[in-house]
């Protein structure tokens, strides 16, 4: 180390310094010195680290973490190379106000950024570089207001300038190497054993457009739909949940994801792995392929245990099927929710205009399938089929049955593209998914035989097989009594059982004679009825 000449109360002496005459940088000053400057690089590593995933979050984001993070690191070789007293002062600076920047965050919420105004949680990583920040605001605060006190403690003070940059090294190594680290993300709740989200229940709009029963079933099955959402895919696949949410109307995507994890289904817990016969009979059926399995699953899962439909919830999130919960993309803008509630009363009072077979024929709708468990009955008006969406215009009516006084149970829109493109219109939001039948046996009067009949069958019954792979449906579950307890716009829905079948024109309609009313609460969603996210295994049964 060079000599310097250090004079009182000059304005930007070397530092740390003593009153009187020329000085070495000796030992002790040059101890002190290391010791802010580690802490200091530490802080500013964590922060560069932490650019890409926050980048992610937003732009703005990534930027103010790598400037922080480059200020810094340059602060820190400053202090070891060119200790000036302006260099301690921009230390306190910088080091103070990400300091504070972190408790607000934590407390209030910033007011900019991707997470303006949401109070996000202090995880182990957050918690060491604020306490670096805050000791290295400290230390060169103490150096500037007291520039002698270093050398007067003697030489025992250099064990300083090794121990601190040890042990800054260790713990910001242990940190960020753990697993939190390596999954850390922003939350609204303490709560980090349970699936976590930006949305919670509180913020949110769209809970009374499914009924209870939907947001206690798909938390069964592991989607955390009550404090946000996850697709089908970010349960068995970690790269999709990370996805960042997609603005407007994205039928032909995933469904917008906006929690930070997937809340994967912790199996087993009902049954602590042992199952049932009847359990593995409805998973079969949930593995076949064709719309007569999913028929026959409906049927089966009626006449299942609630305990054995509980247990095959638990599996049905990692089993890709056409029925079971639909996954749900939470919506919190109150103008989307009021304009979706409006669009859902068209298409409610266009369904309660048809209330039976016989008003849908008289308006030109025709049969087109018999009465399907899960998908009822199907009425098709051809002439609405084109490639326009239309609330009030259904391409399809669905009913309990296909004798004249069978009663309206939901709707189906029909868009024909003619291509394998999933289409971009629709309801307001993302919720309304569509799904093709490829390949269904089509005769004189409809479909007289399901996608896995094959040509020489379909050929023996008088049909043909039809393509449809350009075909697209999509299912609203309006009419009162009849709400699908896996989501307005499921694929199936359950209250469609053989026995609403069977009691067709006999049970008053609203889908009363159905054999499964017991078990689902169709009361509109609310904060208070739908449940906390928790582990499936907490969720006692019905």
């Amino acid at each position: 180390m060079s000599e310097v000449d250090e004079t009182e109360g000059a304005a930007d002496a070397p530092v740390p310094v003593d009153r009187g005459a020329r000085q070495p940088d000796d030992g002790p000053a040059f101890a002190v010195r290391a010791a802010l400057a580690a802490l200091t690089a530490a802080a500013g590593v964590v922060h560069l680290v932490m650019v890409p995933g926050h980048s992610q979050d937003s732009t703005l984001d990534g930027v103010l973490f790598l400037l922080v993070g480059w200020a810094q690191v340059g602060l820190a070789v400053l202090l070891l190379t060119w200790a000036r007293r302006s260099v301690l002062a921009a230390s306190v600076v910088v080091n103070l106000a990400a300091a504070v920047a972190w408790v607000v965050s934590r407390t209030a919420g910033l007011p900019f950024g991707g997470h303006a105004g949401d109070k996000e949680v202090a995880g182990t990583l957050d918690q060491m570089t604020t306490a670096f920040e805050v000791a290295a605001v400290l230390l060169a605060a103490a150096i500037l207001l007291r520039p002698g006190l270093w050398r007067s403690l003697g030489d025992g003070i250099v064990a300083l300038g090794v121990a601190v940059p040890v042990a800054v090294v260790v713990a910001t190594s242990v940190v960020l190497t753990a697993p939190e680290t390596a999954n850390h993300h922003h939350e609204d709740t303490a709560d980090a054993a349970a699936p976590v989200s930006l949305v919670s229940a509180d913020n949110r709009c769209d809970l009374g457009f499914n009924p209870a029963a939907y947001w206690r079933d798909a938390t069964v099955a592991g989607f955390d739909t009550v404090a946000g959402t996850t697709s089908l895919a970010s349960a068995t696949d970690p790269a999709a949940a990370a996805a960042p949410a997609a603005g407007g109307h994205s039928h032909g995507a995933a469904p917008a994801a906006d929690t930070a994890a997937p809340a994967t289904p912790a199996l087993p817990s009902i049954d602590r792995g042992r199952g049932s016969e009847e359990l593995d009979r409805v998973m079969a059926l949930s593995q076949a392929p064709g719309e007569i399995a999913e028929a026959q699953l409906v049927m089966a899962l009626a006449e299942v245990s609630d305990e054995s439909y509980d247990q095959w919830l638990e599996r049905v999130s990692t089993t890709p099927t056409h029925a079971g919960p639909q996954t749900w993309a939470a919506m919190t803008d109150a103008d989307d929710c009021a304009d979706l509630t409006a669009e859902l009363e068209v298409a409610r009072e266009t369904a309660l205009a048809h209330p039976t077979v016989t008003e849908a024929e008289a308006a030109g709708y025709v049969r087109v399938t018999p009465y399907v468990q899960g998908i009822a009955a199907h009425y098709m008006n051809f002439d609405y089929v084109d490639q326009k969406f239309e609330i009030d215009k259904p391409e399809m009516l669905l009913y309990d049955g296909t004798l004249p006084d069978s009663n309206i149970v939901g709707l189906s829109y029909y868009i024909s593209m003619g291509a394998e493109v999933e289409p971009s219109q629709g309801f307001v939001g993302d919720n309304d998914r569509y799904h093709v039948h490829v390949g269904l046996c089509v005769g004189a009067g409809g479909v007289i035989g399901d996608s896995q009949t094959t040509e020489e069958e379909c050929e023996e019954r008088g049909g043909r097989k039809s393509g449809g792979s350009g075909n697209w449906m999509s299912h609203a579950w309006v009419v009162p009594g009849c709400e699908s307890p896996w989501g307005v716009f499921s694929g199936a829905n359950p209250i469609l059982d053989t026995t609403l079948g069977e009691q067709t024109t006999k049970d008053g309609g609203s889908c009363a004679g159905s054999g499964v009313l017991d078990r689902y609460d169709l009361e509109p969603g609310t904060a208070t009825n739908t449940p906390t996210p928790v582990s499936t295994g907490e969720l006692a049964s019905p």
